[in-house]
């Protein structure tokens, strides 16, 4: 990972927003995908909820001595509330691993084979207890924060007492920061995982050597996540006044313009954190 004076930092940071072809075929690979998975996890949930009061309400029936004319068998009822999650499940898994094929492909110059795509299907099963460690690492960090603020607090209680709301406002913002903070490492992780998966297509090993290579770089990433922080301030400035402008379209265009705004900070933190090791690897 290349080393970095602060101008030298400052300088890849605004050279990041140079956005060229490989940040538009990233953006549009990530975006279509999951997109369409929230669009259909919308209309399923809506299904699903309706599916589900009928069966509390026929379930209510029976239990008060009154036979329905018509009812679903039990495989169906088994079917709508066990089977259907699975399958949305499955399909948005599918989905989603052949958009980081190909943007990983795309960004090593490979294209995604039949053989490869399955292997990311696979890699993301595997990814599943990393995942569960970073939440529980992820809560107990979230826990010694309100710790530490509650004892910064309990030492200046005049001073919390009569800036009630200015402290208050101070504890929301350093735990969204810190949150978020928390949420680029583990994303910058999982980028360096999927970058050695790309190279490798080998589930165990890649994620090994993700954990190496974080684990080797994790001091230099701490500027430029500072900085990504910044650039996500200003986005979230501007998604909150375009917001504003949605509030008289249906919830379901507001939620995708705001997926997409988060898409299109991924496609580009992802091109920010990744090229330095792209540089390495030529």
């Amino acid at each position: 990972f290349i080393e970095y004076n602060m101008s030298q930092h400052l300088q890849r940071f605004f050279n990041s927003f140079k956005l060229g072809k490989e940040f538009a075929c990233t953006f549009l690979a990530e975006a279509v995908p999951l997109a369409l998975i929230y669009v259909l996890a919308t209309f399923w949930l809506s299904w699903w909820n309706a599916k589900l009061q009928y069966l509390l309400a026929l379930f209510q029936a029976l239990g008060v001595g009154q036979m329905p004319t018509t009812a679903p068998s039990q495989g169906l009822i088994f079917f709508y509330l066990f089977g259907t999650p699975l399958l949305v499940a499955v399909f948005s898994l599918f989905l989603y691993s052949y958009a980081q094929a190909l943007i990983w492909n795309y960004l090593q110059g490979r294209k995604v084979t039949k053989k490869t795509y399955w292997r990311w299907n696979a890699l993301h099963l595997a990814l599943l207890s990393p995942l569960a460690g970073f939440a529980l690492v992820f809560a107990l960090a979230k826990v010694l924060l309100g710790l530490l603020v509650n004892l910064i607090y309990s030492l200046v209680p005049v001073f919390y007492l009569t800036h009630v709301l200015l402290m208050d406002k101070a504890r929301v913002i350093i735990n969204n920061v810190v949150t978020f903070y928390l949420l680029l490492i583990f994303l910058s992780l999982l980028f360096f995982i999927y970058w050695n998966f790309a190279e490798k297509y080998q589930v165990w090993s890649s994620l090994g050597l993700g954990f190496a290579s974080f684990s080797r770089r994790w001091k230099k990433l701490l500027l430029p996540l500072f900085f990504a922080i910044i650039a996500a301030s200003f986005l979230s400035v501007i998604l909150f006044y375009a917001n504003k402008q949605l509030l008289y379209y249906p919830p379901l265009v507001s939620a995708l313009a705001n997926l997409l705004v988060a898409v299109l900070f991924l496609a580009w933190l992802r091109l920010y954190i990744v090229k330095p090791v792209a540089h390495e690897s030529q």
